[in-house]
């Protein structure tokens, strides 16, 4: 997967910021529920289960963590 699908999902969900330390869960843009669905989307989009623990670490939560945490391009 591309960094470029990353970002079209993220805007998919009206995140429009790119800053690699913009911290998409605690950021209060996305309620749970999108939270949830953004999980999902991103799990079919990669194709890989995201482990809800390694989510729940910080460093993970923000844009640059995505990409390093599902190996994305």
């Amino acid at each position: 997967m591309k960094k470029e699908i990353l970002y079209n999902l993220l805007k998919k969900y009206k995140i429009n910021n790119k800053d690699l330390n913009y911290n998409i869960f605690s950021s209060g843009d996305l309620d749970s529920l999108q939270i949830m669905n953004f999980i999902i989307d991103l799990e079919k989009l990669t194709k890989k289960k995201i482990d809800p623990s390694k989510l729940s670490i910080i460093a993970n939560q923000n844009i640059k963590g995505l990409i390093k945490l599902l190996k994305i391009k």
